[in-house]
């Protein structure tokens, strides 16, 4: 059996001692958990200094991470076609090398010829030319202006005058252009100074009266001198027939020779004497009302003897202003409406006046007029130059022009029936006939006019069209997809901003 010692009792100093001296180490237990928080909070405040130390690598880590992930779910929504396939997780290496090279070169197709083969066509600005036929219940006829060949009749010549249209005329120089004594000339038209060239050419012309024999209007309305008006132009003095306002010009209902204006003339080659011209007959223009009748450059000539029938054809030319090429321009001018031939003539005027300090009698302006003299020194010789030079003026293509095309046929006129029956009566022959008279029929051949229209070949409609052709052709790509660029460019940055280091 074992004998169990027994502990010796403890005395009240003892117990006393030994609960004085717990006390003590129970409080550094206590004290012991005090520190061991203190160092997790170090630690914390530590690792925090930490991070911040390398705030920077992290955050463009995680910036480079939520790129990718942004981008590679970008790449599954987007309407972009193959781009799935580059950044896709499957993809294998190769898959994502030829996708590269496909949408690579798609988008590279796309640049040069959706985009800028496109815009380069569009600033070329290319022009289509539109025609058209449109048929009418009426149309305005248009002005017809009449110029004797002849502008000084022999018989109211005076010494004087003779002498001075003699020396200036061209035709006195045509058959022996080499043989003109031009320090004669000028001494002579010395003693002729004072002489008025424009009244001078106004009475010395042939009359609308005498010249006029027989005049209608659509075979039933009578016309006669009346309806004419005096107009100097580029070949004398003329006469004009329904050059009027646009709202008073009379209007042709009608097709057909029957049914338009029939003018029998007289040329009166008795009173032919020296001038511009070596010809005989008539120079006829048909042009719109109220413009510059350049008979000299464009007139129709009518010989004596014969019966010409015109069938006129109207159109209208509507051109494109800048920045098309045609460049056209709605310049009024200060004789006439706009156009080239017409601005080339005043052109031309203008040059002479800027030389000369005058102008010919037969030219439009408010400038004196030259005398015979000055005609003579200056005027010819400056004409000259200025074809001779080849000086050019400014006239772009006008922006709206009105002609009419003729197209002209003749017989001889009278017939030898008719001259034997009638010709007697009237105490004329057959050749005096065939030498002074003539007749003129002109009429409209359809009752319709052509239309030649410029319009742009190529608008902002048509480059937005191609280039999103090409966008949908090549890329699947629409307007839309280059927003959606636009939005994962704009949201990370976003991202971007807000995570970036904030120095404190």
């Amino acid at each position: 059996m074992y004998a169990w010692a027994e502990k010796p009792p403890i005395k009240q100093e003892d117990a006393i001692s030994t609960i004085v001296y717990s006390i003590p180490i129970a409080k550094e237990k206590k004290k012991k958990k005090q520190p061991q928080r203190v160092h997790i909070k170090e630690a914390k405040q530590i690792k925090k200094k930490k991070k911040d130390d390398s705030s920077d690598s992290d955050s463009d880590d995680d910036m480079l991470q939520y790129v990718i992930s942004d981008l590679e779910e970008f790449s599954q929504l987007t309407t972009l076609h193959g781009l799935h396939f580059i950044t896709g997780k499957d993809s294998s290496i190769a898959r994502r090398v030829t996708w590269t090279l496909i949408v690579v070169g798609m988008m590279s197709w796309l640049v040069y010829s959706g985009i800028v083969v496109s815009i380069i066509k569009y600033f070329d600005r290319p022009i289509n030319t539109v025609m058209s036929l449109n048929y009418v219940d009426d149309l305005k006829f248009p002005a017809i202006t009449l110029c004797n060949y002849n502008q000084f009749r022999l018989s109211e010549l005076d010494e004087s005058t003779s002498t001075v249209i003699k020396l200036m005329s061209k035709s006195t120089y045509i058959l022996d252009p080499d043989g003109v004594d031009w320090d004669t000339v000028t001494a002579a038209l010395r003693n002729y100074e004072s002489i008025n060239m424009t009244s001078s050419a106004t009475r010395l012309a042939h009359q609308i009266e005498t010249i006029l024999l027989f005049c209608s209007w659509q075979g039933v309305q009578p016309c006669d001198p009346r309806n004419f008006s005096t107009i100097i132009t580029d070949f004398g003095v003329c006469y004009s027939f329904n050059n009027v306002a646009d709202g008073k010009a009379l209007r042709a209902r009608q097709t057909g020779s029957e049914f338009g204006l029939m003018l029998r003339l007289h040329v009166q080659q008795y009173e032919y004497s020296f001038g511009e011209n070596s010809g005989a007959g008539f120079k006829l223009l048909i042009h719109p009302q109220g413009h510059l009748p350049l008979v000299n450059s464009f007139g129709i000539s009518l010989s004596p003897g014969f019966e010409t029938h015109i069938a006129m054809r109207k159109t209208r030319v509507f051109n494109l202003q800048d920045p098309y090429e045609s460049n056209c321009t709605n310049e009024k001018l200060e004789h006439s409406p706009y156009t080239v031939p017409i601005c080339d003539y005043l052109c031309k005027v203008d040059y002479i006046i800027q030389h000369c300090g005058c102008r010919e009698y037969k030219m439009p302006g408010n400038v004196r007029v030259c005398s015979p003299l000055e005609t003579v020194q200056c005027i010819f010789p400056v004409s000259d130059d200025f074809v001779n030079k080849h000086i050019r003026c400014s006239c772009p293509t006008a922006c709206f022009s009105e002609t009419y095309e003729p197209a002209i046929s003749s017989t001889f006129w009278p017939s030898e029936f008719l001259s034997n029956e009638y010709l007697p009566t009237l105490n004329l022959t057959t050749d005096y006939a065939r030498r002074n008279f003539l007749e003129i029929r002109i009429f409209f051949e359809e009752m319709s006019f052509s239309e030649i229209r410029q319009v742009p070949a190529y608008e902002k409609s048509s480059l937005m069209s191609d280039i999103g052709g090409f966008m949908g052709l090549l890329c699947g790509m629409s307007l839309t997809t280059i927003f959606e660029f636009f939005d994962l460019l704009f949201c990370n940055f976003i991202v971007g901003w807000k995570k970036r280091p904030v120095t404190p």
